[in-house]
């Protein structure tokens, strides 16, 4: 069980008690990563059918734009944006063009070295969310309970 809270905290924003962090411990609670998921995926679902019933009576062209910037909001503050900085890192590190060695350096230890390629990263990060959720709206209908 404290596999799965150490995971839960290191994962999410999620306010948990206090464990000592350990490597080993965190190693072993990989297991976990689908449960942390799952929560993640219920706030997300919660706030999807909160923001449709409390907008049920506007036009769905109309709500469907804002439910998906809340979704996308919700999502980077429940995580605390850990995914999208790693994914910047990522490309940090690969688009500097240097050795693997150096690329894993860089996406350890500096933060943000090629700015460009960071915002360009989130930009599309965050456009293909929002198209892809808007997509998946469009075709699912969401009734609110």
């Amino acid at each position: 069980m404290k596999g799965f809270l150490l995971l839960l905290s290191f994962m999410t924003r999620i306010p948990m008690p206090k464990i000592d962090y350990d490597e080993e411990k965190l190693g072993k609670s990989m297991k976990y990563f689908p449960a942390v998921g799952v929560i993640v995926g219920i706030i997300l679902l919660f706030f999807c059918i909160v923001f449709t019933f409390v907008f049920k009576n506007l036009n769905y062209s109309t709500v469907l734009p804002l439910m998906i910037i809340v979704v996308i909001l919700t999502d980077l503050i429940t995580t605390g944006g850990l995914h999208l900085d790693g994914l910047a890192d990522t490309f940090d590190g690969i688009f500097s063009y240097r050795s693997k060695h150096k690329m894993l350096e860089i996406m350890k230890k500096h933060p943000g070295i090629n700015k460009r390629t960071n915002n360009l990263v989130n930009c599309i990060f965050c456009s293909t969310n929002i198209a892809s959720l808007s997509k998946l709206y469009q075709t699912v209908t969401l009734s609110p309970i």
